[in-house]
């Protein structure tokens, strides 16, 4: 996973992050983004992030001239790429998924208790990066 996320920041986002310790400050407010799948396997990837993330995705990405597009479509869309790349990784690159639209949410550090429990964990340009993927039962049998 950490190769996977580190390399989507690198080639889709143009930011570099490293894998942060457990005791990392994490920002008051955080972004979360929630992508579902199904396949094979259903299940989602949740990503957790200062909201500086999004504006710094949103600045590698977009050309001064583009207007329609904003910081919280930049990181709905790195949620789309990050979990694309994630289920190739590893459920295979033969396997097709299906994904639902990513939901973004913004909450209070108080309202995130899951941002402590179980996240793979980055710095990306001194601001807080989680990802986590949930897996639910095999449905293909």
């Amino acid at each position: 996973m950490t190769t996977t996320v580190l390399e989507v920041l690198a080639d889709f986002c143009f930011l570099f992050g490293d894998p942060a310790d457990e005791g990392l400050a994490l920002p008051d407010k955080l972004y979360r983004v929630d992508v579902e799948f199904s396949g094979n396997k259903n299940g989602r990837v949740t990503i957790i992030c200062d909201p500086s993330l999004a504006e710094f995705i949103y600045q590698n990405l977009m050309d001064d001239e583009s207007t329609e597009f904003g910081k919280e479509d930049a990181i709905r869309e790195f949620g789309n790429v990050l979990t694309g790349n994630i289920l190739a990784r590893v459920y295979g690159e033969d396997k097709l998924f299906n994904l639902k639209p990513p939901l973004l949410s913004c909450q209070r550090l108080n309202d995130s208790s899951e941002a402590e429990e179980g996240f793979y964990r980055f710095v990306v340009d001194g601001v807080f990066l989680g990802v986590k993927l949930y897996e639910n039962e095999d449905i293909a049998g």
